[in-house]
This record gives C-alpha cells, sequence and structure tokens, in this order.
C-alpha cells in the first residue's frame, strides 16, 4: 500500500523522522587504497568507496560484496 503525503500523518511522520535519527549513526563511509603493479612493476594507487553498517556493539560493519573493503585482502578501520 502506497501512501500519499497528504495521509501520512504527524504521528507517522514523527516515527520516521525517529527511526532515521536511531539508524543514521550506524551507517559508516569506508575508503580504501590498494596498490597493484602496472606492465612496467611500478605501484599504482587505487582507490575505492563504500559505505557500510554497524551491525554489533563490537564494531562489525557489514558491506555490500561490491564495497571496496568486501573486495580488500586485509582492512584495518582507523
Amino acid at each position: 500500500m502506497i501512501l500519499r503525503r497528504k495521509e501520512l500523518s504527524s504521528y507517522d511522520e514523527k516515527n520516521v523522522l525517529d527511526i532515521i535519527e536511531k539508524v543514521s549513526k550506524s551507517v559508516v563511509n569506508i575508503s580504501t587504497i590498494k596498490l597493484v603493479h602496472n606492465m612496467f612493476y611500478q605501484a599504482v594507487p587505487i582507490a575505492g568507496m563504500g559505505s557500510g553498517t554497524i551491525i554489533d556493539a563490537k564494531g562489525l560493519i557489514l558491506t555490500p560484496e561490491s564495497s571496496p573493503c568486501a573486495m580488500a585482502e586485509n582492512t584495518s578501520l582507523n
């Protein structure tokens, strides 16, 4: 069921804003730099960016499979 804007009450809007407030703190930005070698064996940095969601109190981050961190072999977060 799709609600039209005028069908949303101020109570519904407050609930949505409360949920956004809570979950937005768990979204993180991720940036990586991977060094690869070109045909002349020179190290070339390749940058990647993505996002993830903190899913537990220990700080475990869930990322999509296409995320730079999901594709990185050794990942560390600062």
